[in-house]
């Protein structure tokens, strides 16, 4: 069980469990099950309060290998509720993975929420790529948003609601189980510039999302991180020249990779050297 900022988070009945305004822009990897870019496993009991992820992003790559099934996803691994009560359930809402998701068993994956076994979801968006190496990928694909849904419980219909992936199915139709307890409402495939643009059903402005550098962004929090900032010290300086220059020579990968290949060719290069001395320079 692995996460980029938690493990687990299993709301027992003590409380509300809460994990919000968080972002994660390191590399996860996990072998087996339940690994998420923010975390591997959500789970709650049937005296929960309402367990919730909101507000968090996830910038890095998340990779899980081996074991017969995966139940990985860019925001959530798998979450898993026992509540009964309508309005206790679990919440994801307001979360954005940017990374690539990568899995050795594609059913049951997605890049926001893997395995959904109780959950709302709201204005969740995916807009990293999906990657599955099995064979089984062309009839149980991953999800771009769910990997699957299931529930044993019939008194609560879960919504899953205005998401949004640029990459595979909001959720694969094999993987759609249980359509009586689960209801998807204005949950699209779309480009990136059409998120972009405004003019689709997520909340957009203060609460919701904003454009900043021409990049999709949770409002709040918005860290106004310069694609240029390599080092990821929140600004971008000659620092992050000498990091890049470092990495060009010695063949390495810089901390923050994907804020340093400026010019989106895959590879740091000096062409990005001359790219990030352009953005300080302004």
């Amino acid at each position: 069980i692995v996460g980029g900022i938690a493990g687990i988070i299993n709301d027992n009945g003590a409380g509300v469990c809460e994990l919000k305004y968080c972002q994660n822009f390191g590399t996860v990897y996990g072998e087996g099950i339940k690994v998420g870019g923010i975390v591997g496993y959500l789970a709650q009991a049937a005296a929960g309060g309402g367990a919730e992820v909101a507000y968090c992003a996830n910038h890095g790559d998340v990779t899980a290998t081996k074991g017969t099934q995966a139940r990985m996803g860019g925001i959530v691994g798998y979450a898993n509720s026992a509540s009964v009560t309508d309005g206790k359930e679990p919440n994801i809402t307001f979360c954005i993975n940017y990374g690539n998701v990568i899995t050795d068993i594609s059913y049951e994956s997605a890049g926001v929420l893997g395995y959904n076994v109780g959950v709302n979801v709201d204005n969740c968006v995916n807009l990293g790529t999906l990657t599955a190496k099995d064979s089984a990928t062309a009839t149980k694909p991953m999800g771009g948003v769910i990997g699957k849904t299931f529930t044993g419980l019939t008194a609560i219909v879960y919504e899953i609601t205005n998401c949004y992936t640029t990459s595979g199915d909001v959720i694969p139709a094999i993987s759609y189980e249980k359509p009586d307890y689960f209801a998807f409402t204005d949950c699209f495939v779309e480009s990136e510039s059409d998120l972009e643009s405004g003019n689709t059903t997520l909340t957009y402005g203060n609460g919701g999302y904003i454009i900043a550098n021409d990049e999709l962004v949770l409002a709040n929090p918005h860290i106004a991180i310069p694609r240029a900032d390599v080092n990821a010290d929140g600004k971008a300086d000659i620092i992050d020249i000498l990091v890049t220059i470092k990495s060009v020579l010695n063949n390495s990968r810089p901390q923050n990779e994907s804020f340093a290949d400026l010019n989106d060719d895959g590879k740091i290069s000096l062409i990005d050297v001359i790219a990030i001395l352009k953005v300080i320079s302004q």
